[in-house]
């Protein structure tokens, strides 16, 4: 039996990293990679390079692109990892009409923040966002709640944007799996990362905690659980269960089942720190209103081992607070978990796995440390020599 064609466009970083193993994984698949060919975390696909096809392209040079797209007579399945705006998405849908079996589209929660609010907190469950609250106020692009809502959060309103096209296009074989905050080994947006090192000096400079972090339900998914269900996707599409719709034209929420607060998980990654004798402190927290006031040449508590410390940092202090990249509260993943048959890593075991990386990619991978950008100067110094420890 000959192998499906996979193009993943994108594909070379974080969860592309995870799709592309467990698609090789089965033996069932010919994978191709598109992409400009950037390399991360020293490249961890290069032990597959005799099985991986290589087009080497920018998607924002539109006509190479789609002849890119058009390598081959058609494709069994197309996963986009790295579609963002219409101008990105135009090309796709053009290239790759007629030529594609299945388009799996990796798109975001932040959608539900460009559509109209329903009074979502997150509690109880069952009132998380659902998909089909992904609703704008007005179709009309110029009405002005629409002009607020997008420009509230643009990143979450151009997906949107994206997934109204492919709607608008019915007989284009898209699946949209809608991910809530992704972490996991080669997570490229460093916010796990920072948190992990942040924790491992917080008993110098707490952490930050506003009171909606130690009270806002969220959604979380795990990386390798998003390669999960892409393979569980294409093995519908291939083999529909007739209990349930068809997986083309769905939208799937992609959430874990637990919705912890930021506190709650930042606890469940200190736990396992502890655990993997990573961390030599009690892990401290810090209200952020306690941190009002505090200026530049002002005694600075995050770094007094004394109160008679002074900083030294010519910055001026802000509030720091990675987590979440949503204001809304967690999405509701029944969908997926029936349709699908989703079942998501355990968080404790995802986390765990996931600290186990990063507790040594500072000296493994330093070409990826994260860039500290957020911190004033002297935590930057602090971290970095706490990170050097062995």
């Amino acid at each position: 039996m000959s192998k499906q064609k996979v193009l993943i466009l994108g594909g070379s970083g974080f969860m592309g990293i995870h799709i592309t193993e467990l698609l090789l994984s089965t033996n069932q698949f010919s994978v191709t990679l598109l992409n400009r060919g950037k390399q991360y975390w020293r490249n961890p696909l290069a032990k597959y390079s005799d099985q991986i096809a290589h087009l080497k392209c920018d998607r924002h040079k539109t006509e190479k692109f789609i002849a890119c797209l058009q390598t081959q007579p058609r494709w069994d399945v197309v996963i986009d990892m790295c579609c963002y705006k219409r101008h990105e998405m135009e090309p796709t849908i053009q290239g790759l009409t007629g030529r594609v079996g299945v388009y799996i589209f990796i798109t975001t929660d932040s959608v539900y923040e460009a559509c109209r609010s329903l009074a979502h907190d997150g509690t109880p469950p069952e009132q998380a966002w659902k998909e089909e609250d992904s609703v704008r106020p007005s179709p009309s692009p110029d009405s002005e709640e629409y002009k607020a809502l997008a420009k509230r959060d643009s990143y979450g309103h151009h997906k949107l944007v994206c997934e109204e096209m492919l709607l608008a296009n019915p007989q284009f074989p898209a699946v949209r799996l809608r991910l809530p905050d992704v972490f996991g080994p080669y997570d490229q947006t460093d916010r796990f990362w920072t948190y992990l090192l942040w924790m491992k000096i917080s008993h110098r400079s707490p952490i930050h905690l506003t009171e909606k972090a130690r009270k806002q339900p969220l959604s979380f998914i795990y990386s390798t659980d998003v390669a999960n269900v892409v393979l569980k996707v294409i093995q519908l599409w291939n083999s529909p269960n007739p209990q349930f719709p068809s997986v083309v034209g769905r939208a799937y929420n992609i959430p874990q089942r637990e919705t912890p607060t930021l506190e709650q998980f930042l606890q469940c990654m200190a736990k396992a720190m502890t655990n993997a004798n990573l961390q030599k402190h009690e892990i401290k927290f810090m209200d952020a209103e306690n941190w009002d006031g505090y200026e530049e040449g002002d005694d600075w508590p995050s770094l007094s081992s004394s109160d008679s410390s002074q900083s030294t940092d010519s910055d001026s202090y802000d509030n720091i607070e990675l987590l979440p990249s949503v204001t809304y509260g967690p999405i509701n993943g029944t969908r997926a978990y029936t349709e699908l048959d989703f079942k998501p890593t355990p968080m404790v075991d995802a986390v765990a796995a996931t600290v186990d990386f990063f507790g040594s990619a500072w000296k493994k991978f330093p070409e990826e440390r994260p860039e500290l950008d957020e911190f004033q100067r002297t935590v930057r110094r602090v971290i970095r020599e706490a990170a050097e420890e062995p």
